[in-house]
């Protein structure tokens, strides 16, 4: 289980400046990116952590509406894994960021039936045991990899348990599979964490 993190101070003056405490901790440097699940899968940039969390702000800000769909479907995919904190310079309370978030957005409209389903699921380790046993079966059948491409919910559901099989997902229609950069060693040229990362920040 992820540790969570610290409280972030907020006196007067900080809450003034940031309408969500701790979000303008975030210098979207991209070290989160492939961290993110969502991200990896989706690759795009409202589905990762820092596209997330611009989303937050916007959110607390009254920039934009609760009622949003868009909003509410870029959040609701977030997996709450917390994944990217670990990888996170700055120490982004992300976790609490999202908590808080969706508990504005529940006191508007509550979760719908699926969502209410897997909480319950997720709170008895009998039913998640069974869950997670039956989501593995599925997996190595490869019908996950197959109804991935499958529009909607579905779709989505199977592309992200497919993205956590040890040899990778399948590629996406159309692209084919190539070899793996090779980094150089650090000391020997550029910082490969770096340099990855201010691509992906470019991209």
């Amino acid at each position: 289980m992820t540790a969570r993190a610290a409280p972030v101070s907020t006196g007067p003056a900080q809450a003034r400046r940031a309408p969500l405490p701790g979000s303008e901790l975030c210098v979207h440097c991209g070290f989160c990116l492939q961290a993110c699940p969502t991200y990896l899968a989706l690759a795009d940039e409202n589905d990762s952590p820092r596209g997330r969390i611009v989303l937050m702000k916007a959110l607390a800000a009254g920039a934009l509406d609760g009622d949003d769909p868009d909003a509410r479907l870029h959040l609701d995919r977030c997996l709450g894994c917390r994944a990217c904190e670990t990888s996170c310079p700055s120490g982004v309370p992300y976790g609490q960021l999202l908590e808080a978030t969706r508990e504005r957005l529940a006191e508007r409209r509550a979760p719908p039936l699926v969502a209410r389903a897997l909480l319950l699921v997720f709170a008895r380790p009998a039913l998640l045991a069974l869950a997670m046993a039956g989501a593995r079966a599925l997996r190595a059948t490869r019908l996950a990899a197959a109804l991935s491409r499958a529009p909607g919910r579905l779709g989505f559901a199977m592309a992200m348990l497919d993205s956590t099989r040890r040899d990778g997902p399948a590629p996406a229609p159309g692209r084919a599979r190539g070899p793996r950069p090779r980094l150089r060693r650090r000391g020997a040229g550029a910082d490969p964490g770096a340099t990855a990362c201010s691509a992906r920040a470019a991209g």
